[in-house]
């Protein structure tokens, strides 16, 4: 599972690079959160602000 990790983080941190809208961004990385294997997307995400969204996604990326 880490080598999956270590590839999200990857490609979290292209998206940061490369997507300069911050709404896209938060887009673009719940896609690439929730696609990887292992990572459930929670019920309520959908409910969630965009800040809320930014911050889960952020914690996410700066797992170890």
């Amino acid at each position: 599972m880490s080598n999956n990790l270590d590839m999200m983080k990857m490609f979290m941190l292209l998206t940061d690079m490369s997507v300069e809208d911050r709404e896209s961004k938060v887009k673009a990385k719940a896609r690439i959160v929730f696609a990887t294997d292992g990572i459930i997307k929670p019920n309520d995400w959908d409910t969630l602000s965009l800040s809320e969204k930014e911050r889960r996604l952020t914690l996410i990326q700066a797992v170890k």
